[in-house]
């Protein structure tokens, strides 16, 4: 046989001895962002059909009818209005009292208004404006490296809420990440976690290329960011505040938006 198909034969027994996931992962799943001049690489999994995890940095989960937004043709057609929300002590608080959520469970809707306020928002005459309702969370204490049970956690979490969220609301959650220390396959720099973080854009960021879409397709008047972390008396801080100053979105506090 001749030298280059026998290396050629080789390489195939070795792909398919790394199995078809693998392969795939390794081919596929390759992607880049530049932040302050510095080209950094990362990689996605597909954790679920509607949740991926971006590098170590971020996860993404999405309705049925987010997924007909980046299915779309024609997505330079039309503006996108976008209400976009922190998480916790915003949209959900948890069941138990505590600070964080101590299970997947441990939640329920903070505001009685939530739902109504949210299918308001989405509800448009106007065909040429596209709704979008963006939850944008910072979660510190969640490992992202595949079989850590602070991730499947998070995400079964966000599946609950958005399980019960009218399924007509396109919606998408970002949340941003930490490194496990022995990971190697899908480690992000340190330059991109400090980015994905609130009250820095990448959560933002990642919406905008997620949608294939420019900036100026946005409609800045009628969208807005709604968050806790306002920098009041008693917050924890104001990234909330800093984070819609950063996007340039009006900002609420959720007392104001929804009560």
């Amino acid at each position: 046989m001749p030298k280059a198909l026998l290396k050629a034969a080789k390489v195939v027994k070795v792909e398919q001895r790394k199995g078809l996931s693998s392969i795939l992962r390794s081919r596929n799943l390759k992607h880049h962002v530049v932040v302050n001049g510095k080209k950094c690489a990362y990689s996605e999994r597909n954790y679920t059909t509607s949740c991926k995890t971006m590098g170590s940095h971020g996860i993404r989960l999405i309705s049925g009818k987010f997924r007909q937004l980046l299915e779309r043709q024609d997505k330079e057609s039309g503006n996108y209005r976008i209400a976009a929300f922190d998480l916790d002590d915003t949209i959900v608080q948890t069941k138990t009292g505590s600070r964080f959520s101590r299970s997947s469970t441990d939640w329920k809707f903070k505001y009685p208004s939530l739902q109504d306020r949210l299918s308001d928002f989405s509800a448009t005459e106007d065909n040429s404006t596209i709704p979008i309702v963006a939850i944008f969370t910072n979660q510190g204490g969640v490992t992202n490296k595949e079989g850590a049970k602070s991730l499947s956690n998070l995400i079964d979490r966000l599946n609950r809420i958005l399980e019960a969220l009218p399924s007509s609301l396109p919606i998408v959650f970002y949340g941003a990440t930490k490194k496990a220390k022995n990971d190697t396959f899908q480690v992000s720099d340190d330059v991109v976690h400090s980015w994905f973080r609130k009250p820095n854009v990448g959560m933002f960021e990642q919406l905008i290329r997620d949608l294939e879409i420019d900036k100026a397709k946005i409609d800045y008047k009628e969208s807005f960011y709604c968050g806790d972390a306002a920098g009041r008396k008693g917050d924890f801080s104001d990234s909330d505040l800093q984070f819609a100053k950063n996007i340039e979105f009006k900002f609420f506090t959720p007392e104001e938006y929804f009560e």
